[in-house]
C-alpha cells in the first residue's frame, strides 16, 4: 500500500514536468494553435511516464537497492516511508521535487544510520556532485532560453 501511494505521489509531481515539455512543444511546433491545455497532452504523459518506469524502473530500483548501500527489508520500508511523507506533503503543498533524488536520499541516510561504513561513499559522491551541477544547470539554460525567447 506504501507503494502504491508513494508511486502516486512521486506521478502528481513528476508528471507535471512531462505535461510542461509536452506543452511547449506542441504550441512551438505549431500542432496547437490556441494556448489551452488539452487533456491529450495529460493522457501522452502518463504513458510516457507509465512506459519509462515499465522499461528502465527495474533497473533503477536494483541500482538503488544495491549500489548505494545493500537494502534489506526493513531498511526498503523504512526509506519508502520517509519518502512518502516528503513527496506526498510536496505534491499538496505543490513544491517542485525529484522522487529519485527523494528515495535515493532516503536509502542513504537508512544505511548511513544503520552502517555507516557499508554505505558506498563513492557512488553517494557521484549522486551529490551530479545534483549540484544539473540543478544550476537546468537554471541557467532555462533562463538563457527564456530570454532568447522573449526577445523572440
Amino acid at each position: 500500500m506504501t507503494l502504491f501511494i508513494l508511486n502516486a505521489g512521486q506521478g502528481a509531481n513528476d508528471a507535471q514536468k512531462g505535461m510542461g515539455l509536452i506543452y511547449i512543444l506542441t504550441i512551438g511546433s505549431s500542432l496547437s494553435r490556441s494556448s489551452e491545455f488539452h487533456n491529450m497532452i495529460k493522457v501522452l504523459s502518463a504513458f510516457m511516464i507509465s512506459f519509462g518506469l515499465l522499461f528502465g524502473g527495474l533497473r533503477m530500483i536494483k541500482s538503488v537497492g544495491t549500489r548505494i548501500y545493500r537494502v534489506k527489508p526493513f531498511h526498503s520500508f523504512n526509506a519508502q516511508i520517509s519518502s512518502l511523507f516528503i513527496v506526498i506533503a510536496a505534491a499538496v503543498f505543490g513544491l517542485p521535487t525529484s522522487g529519485t533524488q527523494i528515495i535515493n536520499s532516503s536509502v542513504l541516510g537508512v544505511g548511513a544510520r544503520e552502517r555507516p561504513t557499508a554505505v558506498r561513499w563513492q557512488f553517494a559522491r557521484g549522486m551529490f556532485a551530479s545534483w549540484f551541477i544539473t540543478i544550476p544547470a537546468s537554471f541557467a539554460i532555462s533562463s538563457i532560453l527564456f530570454l532568447i525567447w522573449k526577445t523572440v
